[in-house]
């Protein structure tokens, strides 16, 4: 059976809970194609840079990670994925819980999308608040494949 590639792009800042989204990801049965989450060092930033462009390629879908905070890095590869006509999704991290409470208060949605790139304020993609919605977005994007 095929596993749908999933790239998963956020900030730098929350690379922690990333990283527990990733893990959600793999447990569910799909793959990540980079774990940036360990990419700390300045000095690598064009290798990095490099491997980030070739697992864009390599990946059937991007999830982006929105958290309001700024990120050059995680506005890149949404770009990118645009342009390679690849399946995107807005994941809304709460940053309250692991645990991924949905955010319910309007306020607190807007405030992100107003702290996130032109892409993310069009509402161009679909915005998920929980893992049962990132779930059936997968489960819908892995069976174009397999």
């Amino acid at each position: 059976m095929y596993k749908t590639k999933v790239y998963v792009a956020g900030s730098c800042k929350n690379r922690s809970l990333v990283k527990v989204i990733m893990n959600e990801i793999m447990l569910m049965g799909y793959d990540v194609v980079l774990d940036w989450t360990d990419h700390k060092d300045p000095k690598m930033a064009k290798i990095y840079a490099t491997e980030d462009i070739k697992a864009l390629h390599e990946c059937d879908c991007l999830l982006y990670c929105m958290d309001g905070n700024p990120s050059k890095g995680k506005n890149f590869e949404l770009g990118y994925a645009t342009a390679l006509k690849k399946p995107i999704a807005i994941y809304v991290l709460n940053l309250n819980s692991v645990v991924h409470i949905p955010i319910e208060e309007p306020g607190i949605l807007k405030y992100y999308i107003d702290k996130e790139c032109v892409f993310i304020r069009a509402n161009m993609y679909p915005i998920l608040h929980t893992m049962d919605e990132l779930k059936l977005w997968l489960y819908q994007e892995d069976n174009k494949y397999g």
